[in-house]
């Protein structure tokens, strides 16, 4: 794909995004998510191979239904009220069915059998945008859906965290345990959406810091499955201590930002009254605990084989390091005196809307 064509998708993507968390009507954020599907497709199809064209396929008609189902669920609400504006406190006739099409789109269980597909049969730069640009503006349009009752959002996050949890101990896939941690992650976001929205976007922006540099390694490595990564020390030490550090930050162990992410979502979450959610909710997290601790043992603890029919890449191949591995590598291990700050601005610019 040139240069020209791959411009004009990013735009479009950016472009749909900001659309749809700048809308106010629900015609408009419709029209942003379509601008997303149709630039992700390209996106997806672009490596021409057979499982390419089958996850964009099955991309396609997930998003598309989803969308149909939005715009069923808001034409019947028009039909009834006369009224567009997505912050009208009178829909009451289908928030639910707008809030499973957002689920759709963005993958939470249980219409998530489509995510680990597309991640599978997507190179790496894709399922970064999969996994981090594509989340925001459905999200953004779940913060403005208000007439949902709060327990479907509490029934999705515990379904996002367990079946996430119980399907990623068996991965070998590292696409497939990047995207069964996505939706681990998402139900963090999504049981405290309707509580503290401005937790909830902070817990998505530290989610994304350290799968950036993750999939870039993993990119780097040119790993596709869990046994490859023990070959990270051929690329030198450093990308042999960010791997590990980088994969327990994920994990939401401390000293990294997630693990204090968490503490604050369930510091609200009891503080709004409903604790046993919160425990629940952080019990049910170990199940993610367990493949990243493995995949952090399998690249750090141990070696490849260095057998003369073992396959292993040419060293000098694997010195190239990008301004972006660095950056984003750096930002997730290092930002955590910087995350008390960055909630109170958010906290801040919550209280002057």
């Amino acid at each position: 794909m040139n240069v020209q064509m791959m411009f004009i998708l990013l735009s479009s993507l950016m472009l749909g995004t900001t659309i749809t968390c700048a809308s106010s009507h629900w015609l408009y954020a419709w029209l942003g998510l379509e601008m997303n599907t149709l630039a992700m497709l390209p996106l997806i199809v672009r490596s021409q191979h057979p499982r390419a064209v089958e996850a964009t396929v099955k991309y396609f008609i997930t998003q598309i239904t989803a969308s149909a189902m939005i715009m069923m669920a808001v034409l019947t609400h028009v039909v009834l009220s006369g009224q567009w504006d997505m912050k009208d406190p009178h829909l009451t006739v289908s928030p639910v069915i707008i809030l499973l099409a957002l689920a759709m789109k963005v993958g939470i269980p249980p219409m998530h059998a489509w995510l680990p597909e597309v991640m599978q049969a997507s190179d790496y730069k894709t399922a970064m945008l999969v996994m981090t640009w594509q989340k925001i503006a459905p999200v953004a349009l779940m913060m403005q859906n208000r007439a949902t009752p709060d327990n479907m959002y509490t029934a999705l996050a515990m379904l996002s965290v367990l079946s996430a949890g119980w399907a990623g101990l068996n991965q070998t896939h590292l696409r497939k345990v990047l995207a069964y941690s996505s939706i681990t992650h998402l139900g963090w976001t999504i049981v405290i959406l309707r509580h503290s929205e401005y937790l909830a976007l902070m817990n998505l922006y530290v989610y994304f810091i350290p799968t950036i540099p993750l999939l870039f390694i993993f990119m780097l490595m040119k790993s596709d499955r869990m046994g490859k990564v023990g070959i990270s020390r051929h690329y030198g030490p450093i990308m042999t201590a960010l791997s590990p550090l980088l994969l327990l930050a994920l994990a939401g162990l401390p000293p990294f930002p997630i693990f204090y992410m968490k503490l604050y979502i369930i510091g609200e979450m009891i503080y709004q009254d409903i604790g046993v959610t919160a425990t629940l909710i952080a019990l049910a997290s170990l199940l993610g605990l367990y493949f990243y601790a493995r995949l952090a043992y399998t690249m750090s603890l141990t070696s490849w084989p260095n057998l003369s029919t073992a396959m292993a890449n040419w060293r000098l191949r694997t010195k190239k390091v990008t301004i972006v591995l660095a950056v984003t590598a750096a930002a997730a291990i290092l930002m955590l005196p910087l995350l008390p700050t960055q909630i109170s601005f958010m906290m801040w610019y919550w209280s002057m809307r």
